[in-house]
């Protein structure tokens, strides 16, 4: 996401993620504001395509 970047807003972050290929990603985030206003939209839209969001190690369980 860059999220850590200066200049990262809520929307860059929305944009960067949503402009990827989702299934199997793998998405990195750090503790700041701008990702923190961007994570409920983000939840939703990932959702709305139908992609279940799990935890790392969930995910790799099925490697």
């Amino acid at each position: 996401t860059i999220d850590w970047r200066e200049g990262s807003t809520a929307q860059v972050i929305t944009e960067r993620i949503l402009g990827k290929e989702l299934n199997g990603a793998i998405v990195l985030m750090h503790p700041k504001e701008a990702t923190l206003e961007a994570l409920p939209g983000l939840i939703s839209a990932i959702e709305e395509k139908g992609i279940k969001i799990v935890p790392l190690n969930e995910l790799l369980a099925y490697s």
